[in-house]
């Protein structure tokens, strides 16, 4: 059973005795999970209870005052993580200015000796406490001998040559590198909460979200996100997701605004968790918010490709659930062309390696369209901006009939074979001109069959 203690005086708490360790624990991360692990492995040959000592705030946090200290769990996550590593108890000491202005001694004979009956101490070894950080591993082995306790250091533990420290882990998300952070941190990196209500202005958008606010808690990170979401099935959902102040509606208050693809619930009050996959982009502020939505657009087409999520068949529903996607699908098409949409996501894809190209011959020399040419062009067309919205490279490159033959018969009908009343050259151009002019009246009836 874990047990979680706030005082930092009173009654011991381990009577029998106890191998405790020291620390902030912000993220509690591989390393600090080694830590507690060889303080398991300690108090089990010892038969004695493992406890951690951790501070709230921690100690950045108070001597900053102000100035936001970010972090990378809040206590919720600490307590958890930290019992989740096996400890029978945390003594989770409030850091305030009774603390701070404690002597290093006093500190170890009031809380490590008479309220944990400590027998070993583990800490790293930088640690510092009591007034003026004056107690450091020399002081605490000096009074270990005379009160019949052991202080270790905790050697630098390192993954891949890189020693894995709490300011690294922020460092690494402040720069977008989730996958690197997340060997550091052990897990991918989350932010949860419960999700409150906002003023509903992403559903009107055709983007409603899962709204936590972050309280006192300063994020590492900001900007926009593809993110996986955890807590509202049995699996995680994939998403995407704001988390600043949202300039562009002057907001104040950071904010986490997570958007679930192809999701229509009710998730007010629920607790969620909100793991960052990828950076888009910096949060920036926009004139109008039709531009916002233009860019929420290919922020969205984006994340579905990283995470590798169809896209659906129409844009958001818009919160216009009392009409028919039939009846909505004409003024959804005309804004997609308005705004050229499609060329947006385009451009935002021409970079990646993976392309899906489909080649097309164009029915120039076939005679009047009929409604197969339309249905060949309609599929041809769905095929290739469903590609390109699904995260691939997907030109669209039309071609000539591979031997021209219909045109040619076509020209000759009114010049004759080549040399008889126009060159090679001359009755070259007479092809093009033949296969302009077809194209232009094949253009005018793919209009008009929709």
């Amino acid at each position: 059973m874990f047990w979680l203690f706030r005082d930092s005086l009173g009654a011991c708490l381990a009577p029998q005795g106890s191998v405790v360790c020291i620390g902030a624990f912000d993220g509690v991360h591989c390393g600090h999970r080694a830590l507690l692990g060889r303080v398991r492995e300690r108090a089990d040959a010892l038969g004695v209870q493992a406890i951690a000592v951790s501070f709230e705030p921690i100690p950045r946090e108070y001597f900053a005052r102000s100035t936001p200290v970010p972090r990378l769990d809040n206590v919720r996550g600490k307590i958890q993580q930290i019992r989740d590593s096996a400890m029978d108890k945390l003594l989770l000491m409030r850091f305030n200015a009774a603390l701070t202005a404690m002597p290093a001694e006093e500190f170890v004979e009031q809380i490590l000796i008479n309220r944990l009956e400590a027998q070993e101490i583990w800490v790293g070894a930088d640690f510092r406490f009591g007034h003026g950080r004056q107690g450091d591993i020399g002081l605490l082995r000096e009074m270990g001998q005379s009160h019949g306790f052991r202080a270790e250091v905790f050697s630098e533990f390192t993954l891949d040559d890189v020693r894995v420290r709490s300011s690294a882990i922020r460092d690494l998300l402040a720069a977008g590198e989730f996958e690197i952070a997340a060997r550091l941190l052990g897990r991918p990196f989350r932010i949860g909460g419960h999700v409150v209500y906002g003023q509903q202005l992403g559903r009107k958008l055709g983007y409603p979200t899962a709204n936590i606010r972050l309280g006192r808690r300063t994020s590492p990170i900001n900007g926009i996100f593809a993110v996986r979401v955890h807590g509202v099935s049995a699996g995680a959902l994939p998403g995407v997701a704001s988390l600043g102040v949202r300039p562009t509606v002057n907001g104040v208050e950071p904010l986490l605004e997570a958007h679930l693809f192809d999701f229509d619930g009710d998730l007010y009050g629920r607790r969620i968790d909100v793991e960052f996959v990828a950076k888009l982009r910096d949060e920036e502020k926009f004139s109008t918010l039709e531009a916002m939505v233009e860019q929420i657009d290919l922020d969205a087409a984006e994340a579905r490709h990283l995470l590798a999520v169809p896209q659906p068949d129409f844009p958001p529903d818009a919160g216009a659930n009392d009409v028919s996607i039939a009846a909505r699908e004409p003024g959804i098409l005309a804004d997609w062309y308005a705004k050229n949409r499609y060329q947006q996501i385009q451009k935002r894809t021409a970079s990646r390696k993976h392309a899906f190209v489909l080649h097309d011959g164009p029915p120039y020399a076939n005679g009047v369209i009929h409604i197969g040419h339309a249905v060949n062009k309609v599929l041809k067309d769905i095929v290739v901006k469903s590609k390109l919205m699904a995260g691939f490279r997907s030109p669209y490159v039309p071609g000539w009939d591979c031997h021209g033959l219909p045109i040619e018969i076509a020209v000759e009908k009114e010049f004759g074979k080549v040399g008889q009343k126009l060159d090679a050259a001359e009755f070259r151009q007479k092809c093009r001109e033949y296969a302009a002019k077809q194209i232009d009246l094949q253009r005018a009836d793919f209009k008009r069959l929709g």
